[in-house]
């Protein structure tokens, strides 16, 4: 039986990536997006260890994988994104304010 995680990731004000959140042994997630969020592209970035380097998550063609988003709205985190144990949001705009983002995921 799989067990549901909720989290919060945070950018904060002036800034445009997320603190950290490991996803070890998750399936699958979603994000929900804030109603003040200005982006509406995210990418990701992924490492080994919480606090070590991230770098940008890639596909198969090298392309960075992003999610376009909608405020007030669930989106999942894409799949290549889930084979990775630390994640970060990256959005295209700089935050005004502080966002405050939802993630919930599934572990089996």
């Amino acid at each position: 039986m799989s067990s549901t995680r909720q989290h919060t990731l945070t950018i904060a004000s002036a800034a445009s990536v997320s603190d950290g959140m490991s996803i070890v042994e998750v399936t699958t997630g979603s994000l929900l997006i804030p109603a003040a969020f200005s982006g509406t592209t995210l990418t990701f970035q992924a490492s080994l260890t919480l606090g070590g380097t991230y770098s940008p998550v890639r596909n198969a063609s090298n392309a960075e994988v992003s999610l376009d988003v909608t405020t007030s709205a669930w989106h999942a985190i894409p799949t290549e994104v889930m084979t990775h144990d630390h994640i970060k949001l990256v959005s295209e705009a700089t935050e005004p304010v502080e966002q405050s983002i939802s993630v919930v995921t599934k572990v089996p």
